[in-house]
């Protein structure tokens, strides 16, 4: 129900007495008075966020601003920052007015859509009274819960992406940190409402309360720490303590405080050499305000703090990169707690996964809490509580946990854990954890994001795809990616949709593919759900919000930053490459700054990495432009050095464009049957419908638009051969009430009617080149045949295509048969095991042999890249399988001849090389390319060198590993020795060999 402020019901009384009924004017605002504003905000926002009214300055300018309309009461605070603020939070139109300024109108909304920024929770379990709160971090929201039973009492609006809280009971509040809004909440005790947020840094993460009512916050992208009086609800001081903080804890009988660098590395960068600051600024010691020490060599990467008495416990993961991660026994990742003295001295240091009585691998370590004697730490990976002693850090027991938890709290009922992403509260003891529940995030990007932070299978059960893309955006060691010597720190994720190709060396076509090929780091393929939820999750990856500790308050540039970015688009040429909002041209160079291929990576948000370059060696943005001032042989005074640097600080996501789309833009051959799909930047308002038109030959097409979020989808029936533009006019408003201002267009070719259809079974074999380590590339002279089983129905773009890549990944092909032109798109191509390469689009001729109608074989060539390797001309075949029962079948460079043992079992001969394994299957399946399992069809039998790359010779008996190999058949899913073999049965025999090629025999046995 709306209420009025004294002031407007002054002026309804005024109204009331008018003759006419018509309004009355309002007093016209003092001439003198200046009269700042945030242009930029959004005039829409989701209830809880904090709006900045404008400045109002000048001799005779005194009132206040007031809130004159609105359906609750919002107290206006006059900011020390001198911006007034207020925090909303009942949905409805807020109206302000002040003596001197014209009226503030802001529409407040329920919901608003989600935007994955992808910030995690730290320690978002509070003790409040006989209350547990949590905040909930993907939910702007609080859960406030019965601490005996655990029931929900109510729930708190807060600000957007809520990761700490912490409790100032002598001030009657809570502090809650709004990573997504640069603020620090304050939360009424009493009240159970957000009463105010004041703006405190980029990305606040972790909020501790200290004495003499200070509140550090940790600044999460500036390096530093903003000191906060509560009472006052101010900053009052800064404290630069390092890269990346993210932890604290307060040892209150020192008065000092600890603050760990979340993401620092290792000092070995090899190949690229040692670089000290990896260790040295691990855990930063703060006496007096100041930065008084540093523990060093800590970790790569420092997850929580916790001081007890003269113990400090630090939960980290250590990496040596230069361990193989394929090795399950290597120290790739060391996932560990670790005790200090009160002068920082190492006292203890476990590996959870592996010392003595581990109850197993436990995956990324996080919070921690001392309770009844016993150290507690919550195992993001693994949904565990793992218990130790606190004293030798031995493991005591291990307690489930799920939905990823980070945060643990000792409570005087027990201890409590916090799975954020599985919305779930677990208390030791209990039964069954609670289920928080109002989770925004779509069901299948919960499930990628859950794939993405857990760990894999076999020589990946330590670790998961988060342990080095940390965060998304990744752990700044520089790690060894593929089968050849390719170095380089992992890429940021955002905006993947629109930043193809993907990878250092743009070895990935797309995000679709990233998520079906990156099962070979953590040795587990995906299955069909969860390869379409990994891209689902890093698909909806943005760049965190458009202000920051450098912009101005609403986002927009300072005016260094417009200086800057003159240079950037001139002078200094960098737009030459990093062209547009997107900041890059998406082109792949033959060489970079560092050696070698590199994709041109977009610079939007790239002030948060910390690590530049392929080698991670740049740790400053200073440092960044001067490498490429020097790279570029560019004369920049210190000042236009000082400003391109200040432009890339500030060059964050402002604008609204579009992403990407499919058909994408001059597309030639755009599918029949299907959706035009647009992706934006951001979100936009589902009442945007009307600014969206389908245009052919000047006629505008009857069409429908659905918008969800960013993604627009638009339906209508399209013609074989024609011209269509999407077109999106400058009206278009974003979710937060903004216009796009400027028109996109998006334009694309139908295909022309298909004369042939697939139908029925088919087999896409390519010839893959071989993998030759030594030479540090691929053979071309030495191919292996790999095979992918197709599946095929009629459909109006001439075929729906299904393609089984594994036993349990079946992903849908979205070619397209233009006249008798069959168009294949890029997809993942399975090699066997875990390993995948990406296969770039190509169109060859179908071929209708026998005159049905229906395609029977088309030939071509292709592009093939993976890490490291990247070859063209691939040749390849599609071929219709029409015959019944066993198809004969023979390939590869060292034909194999198969003969019967007296026992009736196959013996298997060849004439070359020494083998790598023998793999005995039904058709279809696919063996490894190098030391891996046997994927998409069932194994009978398999062995495999002991000693990589070290062969074995033949011949080899059916079930009889010979000397130097290893019966493997259990792993793949066979009997030990081999499953029994009928007369009559259809096998394929593979035998890889020490030059990485491969041959096969497919054949009925006793047939």
């Amino acid at each position: 129900m709306a209420r009025l402020a004294p002031r407007a019901a002054l002026l309804a009384l005024a109204l009331a007495a008018c003759d006419d009924g018509s309004p009355a004017e309002p007093a016209p605002p003092v001439s003198d008075c200046t009269v700042s504003a945030l242009d930029a905000q959004p005039t829409r926002i989701a209830a809880g966020r904090t709006w900045y009214l404008p400045r109002v300055e000048g001799a005779d300018c005194q009132g206040a601003w007031q809130q004159v309309e609105g359906p609750d009461d919002n107290p206006v605070v006059d900011g020390a920052d001198g911006w007034p603020r207020v925090s909303l939070l009942a949905p409805g139109v807020h109206v302000f007015e002040h003596p001197n300024a014209e009226p503030v109108r802001v529409e407040v909304v329920a919901e608003a859509p989600f935007e994955h920024f992808n910030y995690y929770p730290v320690q978002s379990i509070a003790a409040v009274g006989d209350e547990l709160w949590t905040a909930l971090a993907y939910a702007p929201e609080i859960v406030r819960l019965d601490a005996a039973d655990l029931t929900e009492i109510g729930r708190i609006r807060t600000g957007r992406w809520p990761t700490s809280l912490a409790v100032a009971p002598e001030h009657g509040v809570a502090l809650v940190t709004h990573k997504a809004d640069d603020t620090l909440g304050f939360v009424d005790l009493d009240a159970g409402r957000l009463v105010d947020a004041v703006w405190v840094g980029d990305e606040p993460a972790h909020v501790v309360v200290g004495p003499e009512g200070r509140a550090w916050v940790s600044l999460a992208t500036e390096g530093a720490v903003a000191v906060v009086d509560i009472a006052a609800r101010a900053v009052v001081g800064r404290i630069e303590t390092g890269p990346d903080p993210m932890a604290m804890a307060y040892d209150a009988a020192r008065d000092r405080l600890y603050v760990a660098g979340h993401r620092t590395a290792q000092a070995d960068r090899y190949p690229f050499g040692e670089d000290p600051r990896g260790d040295i600024w691990d855990v930063a010691v703060v006496e007096g305000g100041e930065v008084v020490d540093y523990i060093e060599a800590v970790g790569s990467t420092i997850n929580a703090l916790l001081v007890d008495g003269e113990t400090l416990y630090v939960a980290t993961t250590s990496s040596v990169p230069t361990d193989s991660l394929a090795d399950i026994e290597g120290e790739s990742f060391r996932h560990e707690v670790v005790r200090y003295d009160a002068d920082g001295v190492e006292q203890v240091r476990v590996d959870l996964s592996r010392q003595d009585g581990s109850g197993g691998y436990a995956v990324t370590t996080h919070g921690l809490a001392l309770h009844d004697g016993s150290l507690w730490v919550a195992i993001e990976g693994s949904d565990l509580l793992v218990e130790l002693d606190p004293e030798t850090l031995a493991e005591r027991s291990r307690h489930a946990a799920p939905g990823r938890p980070r945060a643990v709290l000792a409570t005087d009922r027990g201890i409590v854990a916090h799975g954020a992403q599985g919305f779930a509260l677990t208390r030791v003891g209990e039964p069954a954890s609670v289920e928080l529940g109002g989770d925004p995030r779509p069901a299948s990007m919960a499930l990628g994001q859950r794939y993405f932070t857990g760990p894999g299978e076999g020589y990946g059960l330590n670790h998961a795809c988060n342990s080095c893309h940390l965060d998304a955006i990744m752990d700044g060691n520089v790690w060894k990616a593929g089968p050849f010597e390719l170095w380089a720190v992992t890429r940021p994720f955002f905006w993947l949709e629109g930043t193809f190709p993907l990878g250092w060396e743009g070895y990935l076509t797309d995000a679709r593919n990233f998520a079906v090929t990156v099962g070979s780091t953590i040795g587990k393929n995906p299955d069909d759900a969860e390869a379409r939820a990994l891209a689902d999750y890093v698909s909806a990856l943005v760049p965190p919000p458009a202000a920051n500790g450098d912009t101005r308050r609403d986002g927009a540039p300072t005016e260094q930053a417009l200086r800057g970015e003159a240079l950037f688009e001139g002078a200094a040429g960098c737009a030459a490459c990093h062209a547009g909002p997107l900041a890059t041209t998406r082109q792949v160079l033959p060489e970079g700054v560092t050696p070698g291929p590199t994709d041109i990576p977009s610079l939007v948000g790239a002030y948060r990495y910390g690590y530049w370059l392929k080698s991670g060696s740049p740790r400053t943005l200073d440092e960044v432009v001067d490498d490429k001032v020097e790279w570029l042989e560019l004369s920049l005074s210190d000042d236009e050095r000082a400003d391109l640097t200040r432009a890339l600080r500030e060059m964050t996501a402002r604008t609204t464009f579009v992403l990407t789309s499919d058909p994408r833009d001059g597309e030639e051959s755009a599918p029949l049957g299907r959706p035009i799909d647009v992706v934006f930047s951001h979100p936009l308002h589902p009442d945007a419908a009307d600014a969206f038109r389908l245009v052919r030959d000047g006629e505008v097409v009857e069409r429908a638009v659905e918008i969800e979020g960013r993604y627009v989808r638009i339906t209508a029936d399209l013609e074989p051969e024609a011209a269509y533009r999407v077109v999106i006019e400058p009206s278009a408003e974003t979710f937060d009430g903004r216009p796009i201002g400027q028109a996109f267009e998006v334009g694309f070719t139908t295909q022309a009617a298909p004369t042939l259809t697939m139908e029925g079974d088919y087999r896409w074999r390519v010839q893959f080149p071989a993998f030759d380590i030594e030479a540090g590339g691929l053979d071309p002279s030495v191919t292996s045949a790999v095979d992918v089983a197709l599946t095929a129905t009629a459909a109006p773009n001439g075929g729906q295509v299904t393609a089984t890549m594994t036993d349990a990944l079946v992903i849908e092909v979205p070619m397209t048969i233009d006249g008798d032109v069959l168009q294949w798109p890029a997809m993942a191509l399975p090699l066997g095991g875990t390993s995948f390469a990406s296969a770039w689009p190509t169109m060859m001729v179908a071929e209708d042999r026998d005159g049905d109608g229906i395609v029977d074989h088309a030939e071509g060539a292709m592009r093939i890249s993976g890490p490291g390797f990247d070859a063209d001309d691939v040749e390849f075949t599609i071929e219709r399988r029409t015959a019944d029962g066993c198809e004969a079948d023979a390939t590869g460079s060292h034909p194999l001849t198969l003969d019967a043992t007296e026992g009736g079992l196959p013996l298997i001969e060849w004439d070359g090389p020494d083998a790598l394994g023998v793999y005995v299957t039904e058709p279809g399946a696919q063996p490894p390319l190098g030391p891996g399992m046997v994927t998409g069809g069932a194994t009978y039998w398999a062995a495999q060198t002991a000693a990589f790359p070290t062969g074995f010779a033949g011949p080899v008996t059916y079930g009889e590993a010979p000397e130097g190999a290893n019966d493997i058949s259990e792993a793949n899913g066979a009997p030990a020795g081999g499953a029994a073999i009928e007369a009559g049965a259809c096998l394929t025999v593979h035998v890889q060999f020490t030059d990485f090629s491969t041959s096969t025999a497919t054949l009925t046995w006793g047939g």
